[in-house]
């Protein structure tokens, strides 16, 4: 099912949890929209939630009917964790975290 981002205004004193909770409800008006996430960026006054559901226009009414004031709703590709291939350097870092611990041969005695 496609991916919409949902941008919508979110004063700079609101809490993630209660714009969570918000989109939360938006997904349950909505039988075919699921809620996967949400990004709150206080300096602009904007939080970004991230819904799966059948089109635009559904994932809008349902952000709506839970009275979540849209600025605009886009379709999105999203890629989850699992999916996502390191980068280089993340590789490296990971390389480096399973390399056995040697002690220190100086240090023996």
């Amino acid at each position: 099912m496609p991916s919409y981002l949902v941008e919508v205004y979110a004063p700079r004193s609101a809490r993630l949890t209660e714009l969570e909770a918000a989109a939360r409800s938006a997904a349950r008006t909505a039988r075919a929209v699921r809620y996967l996430e949400s990004i709150h960026v206080p300096e602009d006054e904007t939080c970004f939630h991230v819904f799966e559901g059948p089109s635009a226009e559904i994932v809008r009414d349902a952000a709506r009917r839970a009275a979540l004031i849209v600025q605009r709703v886009s379709r999105a590709d999203r890629r989850s964790p699992a999916q996502r291939r390191p980068t280089r350097g993340e590789e490296h870092r990971e390389a480096e975290a399973v390399r056995p611990i040697r002690p220190d041969v100086r240090n023996r005695e």
